[in-house]
């Protein structure tokens, strides 16, 4: 599902893209993958900024996302460090960008 969600935000298609993620979150809610649901939420962040909504985005992803460099889960790679990175960047939350940039230097 998060490649078909890359896809969607690829091609403006934010509606679709967020409500794919939404689904792929639920799915690692229930069947515990931290990983999978984080990834997930980050996505949906990004595909509301895509509609516009900065405002919503935080709360999409203040849940797995900032706890991720702290070790509750931890990004899968460094490109989705990065894209949490700039996501941050967009909403203008450089404390966040600036913990990230420093655990993806780690």
């Amino acid at each position: 599902m998060l490649p078909a969600v890359l896809q969607l935000r690829a091609t403006g298609d934010h509606h679709v893209a967020y409500d794919t993620a939404m689904r792929a979150a639920e799915i690692g809610e229930r069947f515990g993958d931290a990983d999978l649901r984080a990834l997930a939420l980050h996505e949906q962040g990004r595909a509301l900024l895509g509609r516009g909504g900065s405002r919503r985005v935080s709360s999409c992803w203040t849940r797995p996302w900032w706890q991720s460099p702290r070790g509750s889960c931890h990004p899968s790679s460094p490109a989705w460090s990065i894209s949490v990175i700039e996501g941050c960047q967009e909403v203008y939350a450089l404390r966040r960008a600036h913990e990230w940039t420093t655990a993806l230097t780690r």
